[in-house]
């Protein structure tokens, strides 16, 4: 049953860091979509679920339009994330933190969806038909937050969708720099032992000196 939202004070403050990136309709779906994933029982797990929060709703399609064809830049709304994260006293990132750098499966079931393909999972031992992203996520004693993500398409599908190819070693680097970038400061890197090759450590050896890989 929809649930009326009031929106808290101190959540539209901090949206309106956004405001001057969006014209005012598209403010308004950014706003609803985000307080929609806060206040989601189930983590906001699609469009309709958030959509169907709101007493005053519209149809769905508008949310999903917005998100898949408005013409916004997500990265410079990440840039803004990191930039209001960096100004506050409890969110800065220290040189006593770390950034971690891992990849998530999401399954899919269908073959339709932009950059779906059938990737090994090592929890499962076999190939499974899904979505692969490469994150960095900042942590240290006071919190955690995510940093940046990237898709890996495989090669096959990547020239058909007219995007460059990259190896996740290569994404991993561009989501090193892009932490640099975006006044992310960390004493330790850690990650998996899979991402333990040269162009990687080079790239984090430019920025930091602290290193630790994970099993």
């Amino acid at each position: 049953m929809p649930i009326p939202i009031v929106n808290p004070h101190n959540i539209t403050k901090f949206l309106g860091a956004y405001r001057s990136m969006f014209s005012k309709p598209q403010y308004a779906h950014f706003e609803r979509y985000v307080l929609g994933l806060i206040a989601s029982e189930k983590g906001g797990s699609n469009i309709t679920d958030i959509n169907d929060l709101y007493v005053d709703r519209c149809h769905q399609s508008s949310l999903n339009r917005f998100l898949t064809r408005s013409p916004w830049d997500v990265e410079e709304v990440n840039k803004t994330r990191l930039r209001v994260l960096q100004h506050g006293r409890r969110t800065r990132s220290r040189r006593n933190g770390y950034l971690i750098l891992d990849d998530v499966l999401i399954s899919k079931t269908g073959r339709c969806m932009s950059g779906v393909g059938l990737i090994f999972s090592k929890s499962e031992g076999r190939s499974v038909l899904g979505h692969n992203f490469v994150s960095t996520h900042y942590s240290d004693e006071r919190g955690q937050y995510p940093v940046d993500l990237r898709m890996y398409i495989k090669e096959e599908l990547a020239e058909p969708m007219g995007v460059e190819f990259k190896t996740k070693i290569e994404i991993a680097i561009d989501l090193i720099n892009s932490a640099v970038d975006n006044g992310v400061s960390a004493n330790t890197v850690a990650f998996d032992t899979w991402y333990f090759a040269k162009e990687l450590i080079d790239a984090i050896e430019r920025e930091w000196t602290g290193l630790q890989g994970q099993r």
